[in-house]
């Protein structure tokens, strides 16, 4: 059971549930019910992620593991995310339950501010040999949630279709969202949005993490 007694330290000022909801957009109720022991409620990844940021803490201090707030080590050279036990393109459920994740250390001197999450790939849908960015099984992508910041055409996305979560390439039709294969050799994969009228796009992949460098797709 996470222990949120570092977070309630840091919630101790009159006014700072207040301020901590502003940040994040992350409302004062849903707040109050991670520390309702009558409440199942847990914040999800992206949530711990933005309460970090926001307070200026790690999130192993926010879950109860570490006294220690913040690490001495150089901030911009290690970049610890949450990374999801289900992989996109080989699995069901869903994305923001607490215990479908664990943190990684990453140390890499180039990530995007934007990235909020790690999906690992199952698979090799996205390899293609023409490009010099190979998404394939094992690739560790980053992922941007905040959809609305971009003209999703030709983006690869991370989705769930039909309750599986696929990592494709957002190409728009006349009257459908085609999600495309890069891997000429799993055409058949393709999806169209025509058969799934309630799939979510989950978040905008930036690029993948390989030999400790970060690669950013087209």
């Amino acid at each position: 059971m996470i222990q949120w007694n570092n977070l309630q330290k840091l919630l101790n000022e009159p006014g700072r549930k207040t301020k901590l909801s502003k940040a994040t957009g992350i409302s004062t109720g849903n707040i109050s019910d991670w520390f309702n022991p009558d409440k199942p409620a847990q914040p999800s990844a992206d949530a711990l992620v933005k309460l970090s940021k926001a307070l200026d803490c790690s999130v192993d201090y926010l879950l109860g593991l570490t006294d220690v707030e913040k690490s001495e080590i150089e901030p911009t050279k290690i970049y610890r995310f949450p990374v999801f036990y289900q992989s996109a393109a080989a699995g069901v459920g869903r994305l923001d339950v607490s215990n479908g994740y664990y943190m990684e250390n990453f140390t890499v001197d180039n990530l995007p501010n934007e990235a909020v999450f790690i999906i690992e790939i199952a698979g090799e849908i996205m390899y293609d040999e023409k490009t010099d960015y190979l998404i394939h099984t094992g690739s560790k992508v980053l992922i941007d949630p905040q959809i609305f910041k971009y003209n999703l055409d030709e983006k690869i996305v991370i989705a769930n279709f039909k309750g599986k979560i696929i990592c494709k390439r957002y190409i728009v039709k006349d009257t459908y969202i085609l999600f495309q294969s890069d891997n000429d050799e799993f055409k058949g994969e393709n999806r169209k949005s025509t058969d799934d009228s309630n799939h979510k796009i989950i978040g905008v992949v930036l690029g993948v993490i390989e030999n400790e460098k970060f690669i950013k797709v087209k």
